[in-house]
């Protein structure tokens, strides 16, 4: 009987799950890579939105050409302006960092576009301020970094409170 409880104790220590937590380090890391890539696509934009620029000038030098693109510019304009077009809310989309942090969509909806990206420094900054082995579960999520950065600002004027049920807080 003793070395049958012998076995099983050792059995059991065996069988404990190693607890292995993605560490700040290894998450600043990959933020890093999400963060090159974002900048990548925003000068892809820009590249893109610079060669339009671009070829609408060439066509200004020609004088049918640039009347025709002024008048689809006015007509496109007037168009967007009779549609009452309802306004569009900002997603996830928008801030592929702020996704991969796993932010709450409702957020990134009602928060403006230049305080989601202070928060977003300010957060990597907290990050970076941490020590690198830390288990980022110790380390308040981004939701309740944002809730808390708009509570302070705003001296405790504007509480955003989570009734989603999530309890990541």
């Amino acid at each position: 009987m003793k070395l049958i409880m012998e076995n099983w104790r050792r059995y059991l220590k065996e069988e404990q799950p190693v607890s292995k937590c993605v560490s700040v380090g290894q998450h600043m890391k990959a933020l890093a890579g999400f963060q090159k890539d974002e900048r990548n696509a925003e000068l892809l934009q820009q590249t893109k939105e610079l060669g339009i620029e671009a070829a609408k000038l060439v066509a200004g030098e020609l004088p049918f050409l640039g009347t025709a693109i002024s008048a689809a510019d006015y007509a496109l304009t007037l168009k967007d302006l009779v549609s009452k077009k309802p306004v569009e809310l900002d997603d996830l989309d928008d801030f592929p960092v702020l996704k991969k942090l796993k932010i709450d969509p409702n957020l990134v909806k009602v928060v403006e576009d230049d305080i989601l990206a202070a928060v977003d420094e300010k957060y990597m900054d907290l990050l970076k301020g941490v020590r690198p082995e830390t288990c980022i579960d110790k380390i308040p999520d981004i939701n309740h970094f944002i809730r808390l950065h708009i509570r302070g600002l705003t001296d405790k004027h504007v509480v955003i409170n989570d009734e989603s049920g999530n309890t990541t807080e």
